[in-house]
């Protein structure tokens, strides 16, 4: 090559050699500065997976316009020389940036990296994977990667087009999240400066089934968040084959299409394939062919609508960016068997209907045919496969009425470990993980309550789920949107009033306006509210709840009482108080100001059979200790609506004569009425034991805490009695 006389010499810093024009490429200063650009990233990549810079040259590169290039090729170079076709005159678009950047690795490898000059596999793996071309390369038609190892073992020249889409094919597959180079190629690097061998097929291929992939299982509560299992690395970000192909579908609000069954192995899905299918019998034969061809139809749906954010959220690194990689077939993704779960209790909750196909799997799907009970699970299955086909990892997602789960097992397929899915799905203690709804937050004004989470606030809205966004956030204006779910952490909520402070709630909320109860004469403001209910309705489990409740009434309880104490309140979940609706929070229903780590007595109390007594069971603090209380005449006379004479108290009730008026005289009429009815608007510690007259002020005397029916939480803790006798000196024998 004869360089003109105008050549220019650019002097760099660093890593880079000078580089030298001829004015054939245009503009030149726009090309060197490409080129030095260029030679940096390649300087950058190498230090971070070598761990030490590479050498030097100092020898000038040339970089002309490539003009007797063979037709196909955009670039060639030998050690010195750069040739790229320019095929708009003064322009360095991507057709002449990325040959450039191509032809400048080769140039970058026989500096750094002389010893590897004749391994041509480990220069185009290099060049493909740093030059910008592999996203176009894995852009067209779906390559499996056992066709891809069988082209780079044809003799295929790599720089044909199939070659080089093979080859790319390998390197996203064998590309760990965040980083530029594929493992094979950066394991090379530290052998520069030494002895020599050439990359081979068998080595590719190797690595790219060489995963450390390792067994998992967690089971995630779908109404509070909580772990209830772990076992294994549940927070190490793994392939997920197939398990976001739901996601797919839950993103897609309106009708989704029926599509001519095709051939190859895409569509190798189930035996007796129908002409046509749908996107039910997809999901349920995990159909990689339909959904290939339902995103060549339709561009954005391997970026998974509303959820791509979500995921992202929960640890997905971007979002798919083909339909390949977004229904598993390429394995460069990942999310933790954790995260997924996360991620799947936001879709159960959202689409309800994608769980309920789903539910048909073990009688229609990929597990069909191996008898197993699970007709109440939605599941989904992925099979995570090296460049032989084998299976390098199996996942099962589960999910039914109260939990999700997410088993995976290296080396093998879902149909291979089902039988130990169903069996532990079945050995999963039951009583504490069921929904428990609780009206909560009624007694404040809607507009002062605020919630943050710390990990990843869903709101889950009629278009599909949005991230709650940083920082705190008032509940009403969230709620109204829809759902709210905080993922990864129990919510957090700022409440002002008696028990200011931030209350941790492990669950989800939403709003329902109940029904007003209207004028009520006579019962204070806050009594009336607290019988109405509040908006805000909070899901939680029934072992949260009931914790929660402990934690609220009498959180030092311990022994034999809390565990009484705890059926008695699991008991009291199921019974009405709110017409229909679900108990409140306050001493109305039960005290709940939040959710608290249980204890061994209220796990064991919730695993165990109900109580089995009739209607709902009181209990109050208690206790002997005395007390006495002056309330004015007219707030007794406002609160029994009558001037009371001879008042009187019996177990649980209030009696006193009230004076009737009538033509024949005046008559003192007997009235009975819950001493609560008295004890509350008076804010007496307990229904009172006497009461005395002193003309303007009456005076109350009486001893413990609470209305006195019941269970007496003081006097169980001050005995010796086991919890049965507790709960039949309480109520009676059951």
């Amino acid at each position: 090559m004869i360089l003109l006389a105008s050549t220019l010499l650019v002097l760099t810093a660093g890593p880079a050699p000078p580089f030298r024009t001829d004015g054939s490429l245009e503009p030149q200063d726009a090309v060197r500065r490409a080129a030095l650009a260029t030679w940096t990233t390649f300087a950058e990549v190498w230090e971070r997976s070598a761990g030490k810079p590479p050498r030097k040259s100092e020898d000038a590169i040339h970089l002309t316009r490539g003009t007797g290039l063979a037709p196909g090729r955009n670039g060639a170079s030998r050690p010195g020389l750069v040739e790229v076709r320019q095929t708009h005159e003064w322009r360095l678009d991507e057709a002449t940036r990325t040959p450039l950047a191509h032809e400048l690795v080769h140039q970058f490898l026989w500096s750094a990296c002389p010893e590897a000059s004749d391994d041509r596999l480990f220069h185009e793996a290099f060049a493909v994977a740093l030059s910008g071309e592999l996203a176009a390369w894995t852009a067209d038609a779906y390559l499996s990667l056992p066709a891809a190892m069988k082209v780079l073992g044809s003799g295929a020249s790599l720089d044909g087009a199939s070659a080089r889409q093979a080859l790319a094919r390998v390197i996203t597959e064998d590309t760990p999240p965040g980083e530029r180079l594929p493992r094979f190629v950066s394991r090379r690097l530290s052998r520069c400066g030494g002895a020599w061998e050439p990359v081979t097929l068998v080595e590719l291929g190797s690595s790219v089934t060489a995963r450390a992939f390792t067994s998992s299982f967690v089971v995630l509560s779908r109404h509070s968040g909580e772990v209830l299992v772990h076992e294994g690395d549940i927070d190490r970000p793994v392939p997920y084959g197939s398990t976001l192909k739901p996601f797919l579908v839950g993103a897609v609000r309106g009708a989704t299409p029926v599509l001519p069954v095709g051939s190859g192995t895409e569509w190798a899905c189930g035996d007796a394939l129908p002409p046509q299918m749908n996107v039910e019998q997809a999901l349920l034969r995990s159909c990689n062919g339909y959904f290939l061809e339902w995103a060549r139809r339709v561009p954005a749906l391997p970026a998974l609508g509303a959820y791509g954010p979500v995921l992202q959220a929960l640890g997905l690194a971007r979002v798919p960016s083909g339909a390949a990689e977004a229904i598993g077939l390429t394995a460069t993704l990942s999310l933790s068997p954790l995260r997924l779960a996360e991620a799947y209790r936001v879709l159960a909750l959202d689409r309800p209907d994608v769980m309920r196909v789903l539910m048909r799997n073990s009688r229609e799907g990929t597990l069909s045919g191996l008898g197993l009970e699970l007709s109440k699970v939605a599941i989904k299955t992925g099979t995570v496969r090296d460049g032989a086909l084998r299976p390098a990892l199996g996942l099962i997602v589960g999910v039914d009425a109260e939990v999700v789960m997410v088993m995976t097992r290296a080396g093998a397929t879902p149909r291979q470990f089902a039988a130990e899915f169903s069996r532990r799905v079945s050995q999963l203690p039951r009583g504490g993980s069921a929904a428990t709804r609780v009206q909560v937050l009624g007694l404040l004004p809607p507009e002062v309550i605020s919630l943050r989470c710390p990990r990843v606030g869903v709101v889950v809205t009629a278009a599909g789920p949005a991230l709650m966004g940083a920082g705190e956030g008032l509940l009403n204006s969230l709620a109204d949107r829809g759902p709210v779910l905080c993922l990864g952490a129990p919510f957090f909520l700022r409440v002002p009033g008696p028990f200011e402070g931030e209350r941790a709630y492990a669950g989800s909320f939403e709003k329902s306006t109940p029904p007003p109860r209207g004028e009520e004469p006579g019962v204070p403001e806050g009594a009336r509210r607290a019988r109405e209910g509040s908006a805000f309705i909070f899901t939680t489990t029934r072992l949260a709840y009931v914790a929660g409740v402990l934690a609220a009434e009498d959180a030092a309880v311990t022994g034999p009482t809390r565990k009484a104490l705890a059926k008695v309140i699991l008991h009291n979940a199921a019974e009405p108080r709110h017409s229909g609706r679900p108990l409140c929070d306050t001493t109305h229903c039960q005290a709940f100001r939040g959710t608290v780590t249980s204890q061994a007595e209220e796990r064991s109390a919730v695993e165990e059979l109900p109580l089995g007594y009739p209607g709902w069971l009181p209990f109050a603090r208690g206790g002997v200790e005395p007390w006495r209380a002056v309330r004015q005449r007219a707030d007794v006379q406002r609160v029994l609506k009558a001037s009371p004479v001879h008042l009187r108290f019996e177990p649980g009730h209030a009696v006193f004569d009230r004076a009737e008026v009538t033509a024949e005289g005046t008559y003192l009429l007997p009235v009975t009425v819950g001493c609560e009815v008295l004890r509350n608007p008076l804010k007496l510690p307990s229904c009172p034991d006497r009461a005395t007259d002193e003309g303007a002020t009456l005076v109350f005397e009486g001893h413990g805490e609470g209305h006195g029916l019941g269970l007496d939480v003081e006097r169980a803790k001050a005995s010796r009695w086991d919890e049965e006798e507790i709960l039949e000196r309480a109520y009676g024998k059951r």
